[in-house]
């Protein structure tokens, strides 16, 4: 199993042998706590969107086929550049200064590195909204993103798995108002569908 729980299970389940497309908001390397690897590995495409550089080459290597598109940014709310607190490469890496804080308090050395952030917007007209299945894990930034997802063009989407960053009431009601209801939850993570 991929994932850091048991999301996959429930992911798989719910799929069965279906096909489709995904999209991974903080890939990391493609395999550790990931909850698209095994749906890849069923002859899913996907987009995958990490902007560390440690895992660039990792990814590409490990998604090479042509049904998957690799992008090397961050997304925020904003086309920009910003400070992301990079822990040596390890997945917690973040962005986010209070989610970064977290971590320096555990005496965690860390490097601030300016990394491209593209708006949620941008991400969207650049690789289209045909996806069945979205995962989000923005290390502190996940409420950020789901907010601000571009629900009413996300039509074919039927399951949502989100690190609800230490907030699952607020991430259950965001999700809620477009349609989708809990299906499970883990101590990190909630999958929603519809």
């Amino acid at each position: 199993m991929f994932s850091q729980r048991d999301e996959e299970k429930y992911i798989i389940r719910f799929f069965q042998n279906q096909k489709g497309r995904f999209l991974d908001l903080g890939a990391y390397d493609g395999k550790t706590f990931s909850n698209v690897r095994q749906l890849a590995l069923q002859e899913w495409g996907g987009v995958l969107v990490e902007p560390m550089p440690e895992m660039h080459d990792v990814l590409e290597k490990l998604y090479s086929d042509k049904k998957f598109t690799i992008l090397h940014v961050g997304v925020g709310l904003r086309d920009e550049t910003k400070t992301f607190y990079n822990f040596a490469g390890d997945a917690v890496g973040s962005f986010d200064k209070v989610h970064a804080d977290i971590w320096v308090s555990k005496a965690r050395p860390y490097t601030e590195e300016q990394y491209e952030i593209i708006s949620i917007t941008t991400l969207f007209k650049k690789i289209g909204c045909d996806f069945e299945f979205i995962n989000i894990d923005a290390e502190g930034w996940s409420m950020k993103i789901l907010k601000n997802l571009p629900y009413r063009k996300l039509t074919k989407v039927k399951m949502i798995c989100v690190e609800f960053d230490g907030n699952p009431e607020k991430t259950c009601q965001v999700v809620a108002a477009h349609g989708f209801k809990k299906y499970h939850q883990t101590c990190e993570n909630i999958i929603f569908t519809r």
